[in-house]
This record gives structure tokens, sequence and C-alpha cells, in this order.
């Protein structure tokens, strides 16, 4: 019976060693689980305190020049013409100003419209050809566009025309005067694909997957004006359509960005 007991206690001892060491372990690894958390959480509070320093940053520019335009109207005497000019140029900033706000209106907005609720089948070929046919009647810039016909996706008509409306006219921004500005839309296993594609300065590939951050810009975007909100926006668009975004080299140089959404069912 001694040898019993022995041979009992021993094991009883075995047995909270073991359950100490899974403790210890189990400890161990929920304190990197707190330290990730905690690296985490500083990181996400240094990207808000810069994104509410280009904010200001950017919002403050517009309106210093409301203000001093406005100074100008009110306390000089101008000539009906210069007047005019002023007030013009007045509209034209309060109108960049009105654009930012509400280009962070629109990404805020997105994170409370439920997919699943507001998603609806709509004719993706027939929107790309309509939304390329107004940009090309507003530039002198070559386009090429080539669009599959009857491609069907499930999404909001009006969210995926800012995507297209975006990146072309990110295209034409950063591309050189007289280049063409391509736009396709093909299926690809399952997938409706769309490319719009440039000859601009190109995005260097480590910048590749930030510039579709909030307030990120790349550094081949010189002195362009903006929120750097643009590409946010597609982003977050194609992500609540079940989709993803990518940029890649161009054919001929500069970029191609290549949207993926899923095409609907047939029934």
């Amino acid at each position: 019976m001694a040898v019993a007991l022995g041979i009992t206690g021993g094991a009883t001892v075995w047995d909270h060693f073991r359950k100490s060491r899974l403790s210890a372990a189990e400890a161990r690894h929920r304190i990197t689980e707190l330290e990730a958390l905690q690296s985490h959480l500083a990181e996400t509070q240094k990207q808000e305190a810069e994104a509410r320093r280009v904010v200001a940053h950017e919002l403050k520019t517009p309106l210093t020049s409301v203000r001093g335009l406005a100074q100008l109207l009110a306390q000089f005497d101008l000539s009906e013409a210069e007047r005019a000019r002023v007030a013009g140029m007045v509209v034209s900033e309060a109108s960049r100003l009105a654009q930012m706000v509400d280009a962070l209106l629109d990404l805020e907005r997105l994170r409370l419209r439920d997919y699943r609720g507001d998603a609806h089948r709509l004719d993706l070929s027939s929107l790309c050809e309509a939304r390329v046919a107004y940009l090309k009647a507003g530039t002198d810039r070559p386009f090429e566009a080539h669009t599959a016909p009857g491609l069907q996706v499930l999404g909001d008509e009006g969210l995926l025309a800012r995507v297209l409306e975006n990146l072309v006219s990110n295209a034409l921004k950063f591309s050189p005067e007289g280049a063409p500005v391509r736009v396709g839309l093909t299926a690809e296993r399952g997938q409706a694909l769309l490319e719009v594609e440039d000859q601009g300065p190109g995005i260097p590939e480590t910048e590749r997957e930030r510039i579709f951050g909030r307030f990120a810009r790349g550094s081949t975007q010189g002195l362009a004006p903006g929120l750097g909100l643009g590409l946010a926006l597609v982003a977050e668009v194609v992500a609540w359509h079940r989709g993803t975004v990518v940029v890649v080299a161009g054919r001929q140089g500069g970029s191609r960005f290549e949207v993926r959404l899923p095409l609907a069912s047939a029934d």
C-alpha cells in the first residue's frame, strides 16, 4: 500500500507540475497577445494623430484662401472684372473645401452600410460604358476602352461609378499630355476584372499597398492637391463589394489598377 500511495503521490505531483507548465505557457501566450495588441493600438493612435494633422493642414489651405479673398472683396475698391475674378476664386476654393469634407463623409457613411441589404444586381458592363463615355466627353485626352458585354455583379451603382471615376481621374492627373488612358472590363475566373492603366511616372513597388490607405500620398505625386482619399475610397468601396484592388506596373510604363469583383450568379 505504501508503494501504491507513493506512486499515486508521484503522479499527483507530476500532474500538478504539468498543469503548472501549461499555465505558464498559456500566460506567456497571453502576454504576447497583449503586447501585440498594445503595439497595434499604439500604431493606430499614431496613424489617427497623423490623419488629424493631415486633415487640419489640408483643410486650412482653402480656408485661408477663402478668408484672404473675402477680405480682398470687402476692403478694396475693385473693378467689375477684378471683382468677378476674385469671386470666382472664392467659389473655386469653397468647392475644393466641400469636396474634401464630402470625401471624408463618404468614407464614414460606407462603414454604416450593410452589403447584404443594400447590394443589388446591376450590369457592370453598361455602367462602365456609360461612365467612360461621360469621362471621354469631358477631356481631349485619348482613351482606349474595351468592355466585355453582359457582366453583372451585386453592388451599388453609384459607388462603383465613383470607383471608375476616381481611377480614371487619377490616371488623367498623372499621365503626360497625349498619353492614352486605357480602361478594360473582362471576365476572369468567376470575377469581373476592371483595369485602368496610365503611362504616368508609376508607383514604386514599396508604396503599392500603402497608397490605398487614408491620407496616403505616393512619392511620385509631387505637389498634386488633395487629401489622399481618392484611392482610399476606391479600396473601401471595393472591399465593401467583396472584391479586391491592387496596382501593378503598366504594360508600357506607368501604373495599372486592377479591380476584381465577384460576378453575380446566373439565377
